[in-house]
């Protein structure tokens, strides 16, 4: 299937039926028989070759417009940042590039590099200040390096660090001294890919290009991204594997693509980040829920009934479902026996945060209130004012409230039902089960920050786009994009910015 049908998938046949229209007249207005055929078939083929240019770049100008303008802005901010690390574990990643150049893995228990302590001793964190007793000038409360001078990158695979680290290397190869900065250009190209994909995505669901560069343009804008796409870190590609899975998930399901290929992305994001799970079992449940949906009533009232699974059609729709679940569940399983194999010590501490049915409670309402809000606690770090990230939040949380409440209208089509009402289920139940999930497997718990609901955002602005199709308030969005971004470059000249 070419890319432009996945893009653009309802264009009709107005372009052919143009060109016919015009051979029809060259062959009425002719009477010199041979001829008039000729000149029929010398239109046809003309006519054809131009539109088709045209047809190129009228489908292409919009996904690139939002993939450059995200690189743009990103790649802005990058370049811009204080030499300072990150404190969402930047540290730790910056460490992992001499680990994976060393080991080829970050092992457990292994003690952190003396570059990176020597960065962090020098630099030091963002807010923070300086760690560790390898550069003068140290605060002396803080003496002890992170974690007892232990990484915590192990849990990754190298499949991010890889990236990261042949990309710091094209880049130090053209020219940029420094590896953290080298570093940190990759995640602009994580961005970019992510948009286009999304791009595909919500087109696939006949939402307008105009809302859907309003919408990509909005996350750009937010603190969540700035955190997520400016820095090295393993979130970088959050936005993309969500994406991806989403839409090779939405492609098997209406028959335009391979199953097989949502299996071995929903495999491959997996392997980037275990977080990404989120978004494979969004696209688990929205498969089985097409899968239900597509039944008669009288099978659906019989589901239930293993024996009455062989009236069932579309049987393949739930095995590859089900089926992609699992082989996503053994890449960790498998990267966890490779991770204990090679373990060199003990895993450090972790702030572990009591588990019970009161904080499940207060997990359930996490990814409605603050994914598309998420900062860094305090807001000072990156001080971007409440009301410029307040009305997306807010217009997240009444979409929500809207649908569930009966006061938006609701989707008609199958698709659409389905891949909506997944999503809403997702804002609640995501970050319970990751929860539920992490303290199964390891035995104690922290409590979920927003921000590892990035995978589930393209989800989160697709429903906003389902949901809004007039194009006024569309409008209204594109504008306000333009000013959050208008922020986040201006932050980057501010003195003092990080």
């Amino acid at each position: 299937m070419p890319l432009s049908a996945l893009v653009y998938p309802a264009k009709g046949h107005t372009v052919s039926r143009f060109i016919d229209q015009q051979a029809d007249d060259a062959t009425h207005t002719d009477e010199g028989g041979l001829t008039s055929l000729a000149q029929t078939d010398g239109i046809r083929a003309t006519g054809a070759t131009a539109m088709r240019r045209r047809s190129r770049w009228s489908r292409a100008w919009a996904p690139l417009m939002l993939a450059v303008l995200a690189f743009a802005v990103s790649m802005t901010v990058v370049l811009r940042h204080s030499p300072e690390f990150s404190p969402i574990d930047e540290y730790m990643y910056y460490d992992a590039l001499y680990q994976f150049e060393e080991h080829g893995m970050v092992r457990v228990g292994d003690r952190t590099t003396p570059e990176a302590r020597h960065r962090i001793g020098c630099t030091g964190v963002i807010y923070q200040g300086k760690f560790g007793p390898e550069c003068r000038g140290f605060f002396e409360k803080r003496s002890q390096l992170p974690f007892g001078g232990k990484t915590t990158a192990d849990a990754y695979t190298p499949l991010y660090i890889a990236s990261a680290y042949y990309g710091a290397k094209l880049f130090q190869w053209l020219g940029v001294d420094d590896l953290l900065t080298a570093a940190r250009m990759t995640s602009p190209f994580w961005l970019a890919a992510g948009m286009l994909v999304f791009f595909a995505l919500l087109r696939q669901f006949q939402v307008r290009d105009g809302t859907i560069i309003a919408l990509g343009a909005t996350y750009v804008g937010v603190p969540l991204a700035w955190w997520n796409t400016t820095f090295l870190t393993t979130d970088a590609p959050g936005f993309l594997a969500g994406s991806a899975v989403l839409l090779t998930a939405h492609l098997a399901a209406t028959r335009k693509a391979s199953p097989w290929w949502f299996v071995v992305i929903a495999a491959l994001a997996v392997g980037l980040k275990v977080t990404h799970l989120l978004a494979v079992g969004l696209a688990i449940a929205y498969l089985l829920t097409m899968f239900v949906l597509r039944q008669s009533p009288e099978t659906r009232r019989l589901l239930l009934r293993p024996q009455s699974w062989r009236r069932a059609t579309d049987k393949w729709l739930a095995g590859f479902a089900v089926g992609a679940g699992l082989i996503a569940v053994l890449v960790q399983l498998v990267w966890l026996r490779i991770r204990t194999a090679n373990a060199v010590g003990d895993v450090p501490p972790v702030i572990k945060a009591k588990f019970g049915l009161g904080e499940l409670l207060l997990q359930s309402m996490n990814f409605l209130s603050n994914s598309l809000s998420w900062n860094v606690p305090p807001g000072v770090i990156y001080p971007m004012p409440a009301y410029l990230w307040f009305p997306i939040a807010s217009l997240f949380i009444l979409t929500i409230a809207g649908l569930v409440l009966g006061f938006l209208p609701r989707p008609v089509s199958v698709n659409e039902r389905a891949m909506t009402w997944c999503i809403v289920g997702s804002t609640v139940l995501a970050a319970p089960l990751l929860a539920t999930a992490l303290y199964a497997t390891q035995g104690w718990y922290f409590s979920i920050p927003g921000r590892y609901a990035l995978p589930l955002i393209p989800a989160f602005l697709l429903l906003i786009g389902i949901t809004f199709r007039q194009a006024r308030a569309m409008k209204l969005l594109g504008i306000y994009a333009a000013i959050l971004i208008a922020w986040t470059i201006g932050y980057t000249f501010v003195p003092g910015h990080y």
